[in-house]
């Protein structure tokens, strides 16, 4: 046994020899860093608003590791700008050390006072003698701003708005910043002036009543009680959208959904009109919870976009309890495109009275939803019960419906009350092998494909030879198409769809 040991014993020594034969990696104060960008570029922020964060990444390309001395703002303590570096908050850093062929990441932040201007500093990396920059830069756009005035009842499980916003007007001056639910309350109206940009922080309250499980109630979002005018202009139009604009090669918050609620008319609102409009990015785009009670449209909508919704472009809920589908339509579109929804673009329930005129419905680009472009129902279902049927009157008129599903235009009908659903001169996408549809349709062009000019970048004009063009009927209130201008004129027969052809150059 001794014999094994001994030579144990040697190995050992010789391991050890070898391993301090090793050259170690050194940690010096020299040499030059890389970076990911010469410049920390943050997109239009406004003012006072805090920033979401950009970041740089500090490569050490050497074969040493470095000791990185300082890093700081070179504005110091009266920089705008905020640093978290390697994980920790701090505005100044000493001794950092970066590894060899490693790197760390430093995030900025920024909340400024400054107003509608640029605003700079630089970091600074200390190496020895050697001090390296880069340029933090970003510009400030002054706004108004709305927070949330609400107050939130856990015990008894409401919420309450404070009613100071009525019969506001968001003017076309600067942008307007809603942090929170916008509630315009019973009796009062929000109007929006053509060109005003509305944005919309990705604010949200967790609510928890007693016993049980928390859900958010306060969104920013647009909830009306009383009356919404969006008073957007042929190639002016309101824009609402989310807060955060920034663009890059990984991220396009300009269009990116889910970044707030939507707009809310609730069973109390009257009289509500949308024209020339742009609602992107949120989570339902315009949701209608009730019928008209007053004998005029609770809502009437014309040359809008809706796009990059997290679920509904449009949700529609206007039935009558009492029975009947109330005296005239709830819900009047015209000449509105709606487009790239995780779920439907349209999704009408529990029937309702409804009217959609030379309408674009499509989730062929950017998103490939599960669900029907549109789906109209007079009942609800919930889990494996259904409820209904409810009164439906609803319209489609000279509307492209189009995805890609196999079935993108879905009428879930079932027998036992007023069941008038009529769809005229429109193109959809459609599979009749589990429904024979003929009943509801008149002069449909069915699968074919309707030659969008450029669906991933929301361009629904036909190109030439597109069945849309000249398949619709003319006798309508109207007679121009959702761009609403003298060169947008539709002539007899119109087209399909919310866009009458001209040539494409």
């Amino acid at each position: 046994m001794r014999i094994y040991h001994f030579i144990g014993l040697i190995l050992l020594i010789f391991s050890v020899a070898w391993l301090g034969c090793e050259r170690p990696i050194l940690t010096v104060s020299k040499g030059t860093l890389r970076f990911s960008a010469d410049t920390v570029k943050f997109d239009t922020i406004f003012t006072t608003f805090q920033s979401p964060s950009e970041w740089l990444a500090v490569i050490n390309p050497t074969n040493n590791h470095i000791k990185v001395e300082k890093i700081w703002l070179e504005s110091g303590v009266n920089s705008e700008f905020t640093l978290i570096i390697d994980g920790v908050k701090t505005q100044e850093a000493t001794e950092v050390i970066i590894p060899s062929k490693d790197s760390i990441y430093v995030f900025v932040n920024m909340k400024s006072q400054a107003k509608d201007a640029f605003v700079e500093d630089y970091l600074n990396f200390k190496i020895g003698n050697e001090t390296q920059k880069v340029l933090i830069r970003a510009f400030v756009l002054d706004a108004y701003f709305y927070p949330t005035k609400a107050t939130i009842d856990l015990v008894n499980g409401f919420i309450s708005y404070d009613t100071s916003y009525c019969n506001l007007v968001l003017k076309n001056d600067k942008p307007h910043v809603i942090s929170g639910p916008l509630y315009v309350p019973q009796g009062c109206s929000l109007t929006i002036e053509a060109g005003a940009q509305v944005h919309f922080t990705p604010y949200k309250v967790a609510i928890k009543p007693p016993g049980e499980l928390p859900f958010y109630a306060l969104y920013s979002m647009l909830h009306v009680a009383g009356t919404l005018k969006i008073q957007g202009q042929a190639g002016n139009p309101a824009v609402l959208q989310g807060s955060r604009l920034q663009t890059g090669p990984y991220y396009n918050y300009l269009e990116q959904p889910d970044q707030w609620r939507g707009i809310r008319l609730d069973n109390a609102s009257t009289n509500s009109v949308i024209e020339h409009a742009v609602i992107k990015n949120a989570r339902v785009g315009v949701e209608i919870d009730s019928a008209s009670v007053n004998g005029v449209p609770k809502l009437a909508m014309r040359h809008t976009k809706v796009r990059n919704m997290a679920a509904y472009g449009m949700y529609i809920v206007n039935y009558i309890e009492t029975g009947g589908v109330g005296a005239c339509p709830g819900v009047i579109v015209e000449n509105c495109q709606f487009s790239a929804c995780s779920s439907n673009t349209l999704y009408v329930d529990r029937g309702g009275w409804n009217e959609f005129y030379n309408c674009t419905f499509d989730n062929s680009g950017n998103f490939q939803s599960k669900d029907a472009t549109v789906a109209v129902l007079n009942y609800i279902k919930y889990g494996n019960e259904i409820y209904g049927p409810y009164d439906i009157r609803t319209r489609f008129v000279n509307c492209a419906a189009w995805g890609g599903n196999d079935h993108e235009f879905f009428l879930g009908m079932i027998d036992g009350k007023m069941k008038e659903v009529t769809v005229e001169n429109c193109l959809l996408k459609i599979d009749e092998s589990e429904f024979n549809y003929d009943t509801y349709f008149t002069n449909v062009i069915k699968n074919q494909n309707p030659l969008f000019h450029n669906a991933y970048k929301w361009d629904y004009r036909p190109e030439s030879g597109s069945p849309l063009i000249d398949a619709g009927i003319s006798n309508l209130s109207y007679n121009t198409d959702i761009r609403g201008r003298m060169d947008s004129v539709r002539t007899p027969p119109y087209d399909i769809g919310a866009y009458e052809y001209f040539p494409i150059e």
